[in-house]
């Protein structure tokens, strides 16, 4: 489905007004924005959405970049995103501040980033690679695999262990299974 049907949608469900509606349009413009972090009139949307539903953290993380902002969304989200570095990666922007379409936009994110970057103690910048986050990720994907095959065997072990003794002693003190 392309942006103007999934629009088309949104602008339908919002209309509606129901609560599974709304939570279908706030699901649609997440997905829309993960395609496309760029596009400040959907991050608007979805501040309008978050705005009906009556969560103003979000609805001030998602309009925190348009030109117009509420203030009271501004600081709730401010108040739960303390840390700039936190702030930075919830904004999910993706590319240089210069790459926003509005000079508010590009003078907040710049002003996020450069908080987030001495919060770092190194320059950080807001392209998915370089995202400050990934290094707290830690250890390759095969060292979780080889945990999990590890306990697995353990655990697979001791039950072939625990039949063998039941059936050890089963033989011994009852003459079962012998």
């Amino acid at each position: 489905m392309g942006v103007t049907q999934t629009l088309a949608k949104v602008a339908a469900e919002v209309e509606e007004g129901s609560p599974a509606a709304l939570l279908m349009a706030r699901q649609r413009l997440r997905s829309l924005i993960g395609t496309y972090p760029d596009r400040l009139d959907l991050r608007e949307q979805l501040a309008e959405v978050y705005r009906t539903l009556g969560d103003p953290v979000q609805a001030g993380r998602w309009g925190y970049l348009a030109e117009q902002r509420v203030p009271a969304e501004t600081a709730a989200f401010e108040r739960v995103y303390r840390d700039p570095v936190d702030r930075m990666l919830a904004l999910g922007w993706r590319h240089s501040p210069d790459h926003a379409q509005t000079a508010s936009a590009r003078e907040r994110l710049a002003t996020v980033l450069d908080a987030a970057s001495q919060q770092a103690g190194r320059p950080l910048t807001y392209t998915w690679r370089e995202d400050p986050a990934a290094a707290d990720w830690g250890e390759p994907w095969w060292e979780g695999a080889a945990v999990f095959v590890l306990f697995g065997s353990a655990i697979l072990l001791m039950g072939i262990g625990l039949v063998t003794v039941l059936r050890w002693l089963g033989c011994w003190l009852f003459g079962w299974f012998c």
